[in-house]
């Protein structure tokens, strides 16, 4: 779609911005999962699928590694008032 090869959207994404693709991706999933767990009560495993993680193990290292707290604990935190 950018009329580049990804490796050259990659390294041009790296330089200017100083983030992959993928962590650029994971962050924006992590932040729609951030928000969904201050204000829904889905269960965290519907809320790693709906953010496109199959993984949960993977989904819930990354989400400690963005917000310093499981994301259990983080919706306890966190959580909107309604």
């Amino acid at each position: 779609m950018a009329g580049r090869c990804p490796e050259h959207v990659a390294r041009t994404m790296k330089k200017h911005l100083d983030i992959t693709p993928t962590d650029w991706i994971n962050r924006r999933r992590l932040e729609h999962a951030a928000r969904l767990a201050e204000t829904t009560m889905l269960p965290i495993i519907e809320i790693a699928a709906e953010c496109g993680f199959e993984n949960l193990g993977y989904f819930h290292r990354l989400f400690r590694a963005r917000f310093g707290a499981t994301p259990l604990r983080y919706r306890a935190e966190h959580r909107a008032v309604m």
